[in-house]
């Protein structure tokens, strides 16, 4: 597999570092938080790093350093420090690994791991990427409210065989530990977590969970469908409310590096 670069990583220039109403306050715990959020998140590590820094800066020097920057009055005081701390980085020599070239074990499209939004990252993690991000957005989605009863039933036949363990309605929300499975396991699940139905369409079909699980128990083995990409807005994806950092490292989860070159990101 090919190592390629990290797509945008060239924004912004080390020299956005060079703020000395943050350098005031800046201490060394600060690099390091840095250094940890690169190591846990490798290319997706700036959509992390205001986070946990934020907790950790004293509310008043926060709230000094707001009101005396400048830049916090033209622009968020999270972009600028989002904006800072990618500079601050380079400066010190800080940066992920080369992304790889994958292909899909869904999809067989290829793509690279650094596309990977650290929303994705923390479902994966970063040692055995092995799904590209579309398919994983895809199986982040709500669910359908308009499944049928052998597209439900061929969902819970392919998530039970897959986990090897009896399903919970909250497995509908893929909030199972996708990181420990193995390859095809992972692949397995991703792929009826893109089909899904919602619980309640779950519910209105069968009458409840259980006599769901069941039936799809006794059924014959059902295929999962393909993927249909959805054409209704309150179909898309619902990952939470994001940061305009975060909506960044979305669009690059998505292949569609938006770069900006001299500004920063403004607040919404």
């Amino acid at each position: 597999m090919a190592a390629l670069g990290g797509g945008g990583d060239e924004w912004p220039p080390a020299s956005y570092a060079d703020n000395d109403h943050i350098l005031v306050w800046w201490l060394p715990d600060y690099d390091e938080v840095l250094r940890q959020s690169v190591a846990d998140y490798q290319w997706a590590w700036r959509g992390v790093a205001v986070t946990r820094l934020e907790p950790l800066i004293p509310k008043g020097v926060l709230r000094a350093w707001r009101d005396s920057d400048p830049q916090c009055q033209e622009y968020s005081w999270h972009n600028v420090l989002y904006v800072f701390a990618a500079a601050r980085a380079k400066q010190l020599g800080i940066s992920p690994r080369p992304g790889l070239e994958k292909v899909c074990s869904c999809c067989s499209v290829k793509f690279l791991e650094s596309h990977l939004s650290h929303v994705l990252i923390d479902r994966v993690g970063t040692d055995a990427i092995d799904v590209c991000p579309t398919c994983l957005f895809q199986a982040l989605h709500p669910g359908s409210r308009l499944s049928s009863p052998d597209t439900v039933i061929a969902v819970l036949q392919a998530l039970s065989a897959a986990l090897a363990r009896p399903l919970k309605t909250s497995d509908l929300s893929a909030r199972m530990d996708l990181r420990s499975l193995s390859t095809s396991a992972r692949a397995a699940v991703v792929q009826a977590l893109r089909v899904k139905p919602t619980a309640a369409r779950v519910k209105e079909l069968f009458g409840s969970w259980d006599a769901a699980l069941a039936q799809a128990s006794e059924a014959s083995p059902i295929p999962v469908p393909k993927y249909q990409r959805p054409t209704q807005p309150h179909q898309l994806p619902v990952v939470g409310r994001i940061t305009a950092c975060e909506l960044r490292a979305f669009l690059l989860g998505l292949g569609r590096a938006l770069i900006l070159r001299n500004r920063y990101w403004r607040s919404f």
